[in-house]
């Protein structure tokens, strides 16, 4: 059977992962339920907007809308993002 980390607030299964070290490991896995969505990261202004192949790869995940004086990148149901400092995984981060 394969052990996955927890979310450390809720204790249900951790799909995010905070990568820059903070001291405590077990406190850098979350769920989505329990980590911060919207990040001034995912901001672009009107005159990025014109640039924005050039400043975020495309992908298949992510759409941008309208945001404020700005753009934004959202996922595909249209959620705000945590900071682009979290990593995710849909199945979530086995322990070693």
């Amino acid at each position: 059977m394969i052990n996955y980390h927890q979310c450390h607030k809720c204790s249900n299964k951790a799909v995010w992962f905070y990568m820059p070290s903070d001291g405590n490991p077990d406190k850098r896995y979350l769920c989505n339920t329990c980590i911060k969505h919207g990040c001034s990261c995912w901001w672009i202004s009107d005159i990025e907007y014109d640039y924005k192949d050039c400043i975020v790869s495309k992908s298949d995940s992510l759409q941008l809308v309208k945001f404020g004086d700005g753009y934004e990148y959202r996922n595909l149901l249209g959620e705000q993002l945590p900071c682009c400092e979290y990593s995710y995984s849909e199945k979530g981060f086995e322990k070693d």
